[in-house]
């Protein structure tokens, strides 16, 4: 069950929503408006153990400079 953060487009207000089915009508906690933006976020994927490590998947990368450590 995935977290999703929306700002909405009438008031401004940015808030978290945990979303139990696909067919969940997400609206603003301030003001009920339904019409809001998905934020998008930061993955949290991971690869681990021996296989992704022969690959070079698991080289460290520097975000700022995409340099390998």
């Amino acid at each position: 069950m995935p977290i999703y953060e929306y700002s909405c487009q009438k008031c401004g207000n940015i808030f978290e929503y945990l979303v139990i089915k696909s067919t969940d009508v997400v609206i603003c906690q301030n003001c009920d408006n339904p019409d809001l933006t998905l934020i998008p976020s930061l993955s949290t994927f991971d690869l681990k153990g021996q296989c992704w490590e022969k690959d070079g998947y698991s080289r460290k990368y520097d975000v700022l400079t995409d340099a390998v450590k």
